[in-house]
């Protein structure tokens, strides 16, 4: 059974008001306190690939994988380069080199994501790894599925019965 949206913003709604904060802030202090406590070596099983206009969802997601037993790595606040960082050589790799010390790329696909700059590349650079396969995940949350981007019928959709694959 694929995740639905509804599944996605139950999960980041519980959390947003049981801490009382929005989703960014949520997202934030989590990974100061993880980040504060770990080396540059640390592993994730999860990349998630997402458009960073889309918090709430990240939010949602994110809970809904750590629920797993998953740890997810969030780009925009592990890494320096906030968003709408202009693309460089130098946070491209960065970005490589976070995708590397992941186990999983999980692509949120909404209207958002389908007009980013970023994760096109970041699929394409995670298939490219050969990491392919059930390595790659689509949470498929804009209604139009994949229309317009055949390409991301390649990949599984996530879901309940393939969380820890």
């Amino acid at each position: 059974m694929a995740f639905l949206l509804e599944d996605v913003l139950s999960a980041a709604n519980f959390e947003t008001s049981l801490k009382g904060q929005n989703a960014a802030n949520l997202l934030t202090e989590h990974y100061r306190q993880v980040t504060a406590s770990q080396n540059s070596y640390k592993t994730y099983d999860d990349f998630l690939c997402h458009s960073h206009a889309d918090k709430q969802l990240v939010l949602g997601v994110k809970k809904l994988l750590e629920q797993a037993g998953r740890s997810v790595f969030v780009d925009w606040i592990v890494s320096p380069n906030p968003p709408g960082t202009k693309v460089t050589a130098s946070n491209a790799n960065s970005v490589r080199n976070a995708m590397q010390k992941c186990r999983r790329l999980v692509y949120l696909h909404t209207k958002n994501s389908s007009v980013s700059k970023w994760c096109p590349w970041e699929l394409g650079y995670f298939d490219a790894l050969g990491k392919s396969g059930n390595r790659i995940a689509l949470v498929a949350i804009t209604r139009s599925a994949t229309a317009g981007q055949e390409y991301l019928d390649l990949y599984p959709q996530l879901d309940r019965s393939n969380l820890h694959a």
